[in-house]
């Protein structure tokens, strides 16, 4: 094996190195440092700029997040000192406004584990399923399955129905005020609103009809009153609101319970009637959907 040499270097060799150093740089050698200087320089600035665009977006980051909480944990007013009945009487609200095709299992069960546990809310839940069906008229066959779902569980609810359906007599009978070039924006969706619950109500009676919840000679009552109404309103004014709030009423009830029964129509003279007093085209056409069902 051979050995590695190792060489010393005396500390006069270094001072004889140094001295040997130019003093002055050539020029060729000071554009070589400034230009490194010049550089050095440019990336300072661009790291400085860099930092500086973190930061900018780091406090925007933290402002946003602040705005954000702060949005997420508004105050929401509830009342206080409720009874026990009065909180479960707000979740069974709750439960049917998020009521839907998709998730009628699990709320159907939350609404009964709730009655199961509080029999005096039963009127409360029955009441409140009603409105919201005229309100929301395309979710009545899932109202009315809840509603069946709690004969199934022997709630009686027979008396209910039938004090709802005294309360369809009740609407069907009362009066709308009328649309005149005064009226307000908000006296307008009034109006509208309660053409709209008209309409939905009836729709949902037709429901209940198809589900055998209520008797077809209900149903047939309810048609006569509408039709009854209508002509009284009609021999008053020609142009009464109530007028295209009952058509459309008496259209919604009679297409719903077709499905079940085509002896609705068995006397369409009653419509005919209705049809050939002098109405707009868009009633007209409603009727005309209906005298050609059969």
């Amino acid at each position: 094996m051979s050995s590695l040499a190792i060489k010393k270097y005396e500390r006069e060799i270094f001072i004889d190195l140094k001295n040997k150093i130019p003093k002055q740089l050539t020029e060729q050698q000071e554009i070589l440092l400034k230009s490194i200087k010049e550089k050095s320089i440019k990336i300072e600035n661009k790291n400085n700029e860099i930092i500086k665009n973190a930061d900018i977006a780091k406090n925007y980051s933290s402002k946003q997040k602040s705005i954000s909480s702060w949005r997420t944990v508004k105050p929401s007013i509830k009342p206080k000192n409720l009874s026990q009945d009065e909180v479960n009487k707000n979740l069974i609200t709750g439960l049917l406004n998020k009521l839907a095709p998709n998730n009628f299992e699990s709320i159907s069960k939350k609404i009964l584990n709730i009655l199961i546990k509080n029999n005096n809310l039963i009127n409360h839940c029955v009441n409140d399923i009603f409105t919201k069906a005229a309100y929301q008229p395309i979710y009545c066959p899932y109202y009315v399955k809840l509603l069946l779902l709690f004969s199934e569980n022997n709630y009686d609810i027979d008396n209910l129905i039938s004090d709802m359906c005294e309360k369809f007599t009740n609407i069907i009978n009362s009066s709308t005020k009328n649309i005149d070039d005064k009226e307000t924006y908000d006296e307008f969706c009034a109006s509208n609103k309660i053409k709209q619950f008209k309409i939905g109500y009836s729709q949902f009676m037709g429901e209940l009809y198809k589900k055998r919840m209520i008797d077809f000679e209900i149903i047939e009552i309810f048609i006569d009153e509408l039709i009854q109404n209508l002509n009284i309103c009609y021999n008053a004014n020609k142009n009464d609101l109530n007028i295209e709030n009952n058509i459309g009423s008496l259209c919604k009830l009679t297409r719903t319970c077709y499905e079940k029964n085509k002896d609705i129509l068995k006397d369409k003279t009653k419509y005919q009637k209705i049809y050939d007093l002098d109405l707009s085209k868009k009633l007209k056409f409603r009727l005309l959907d209906i005298l050609e069902l059969v």
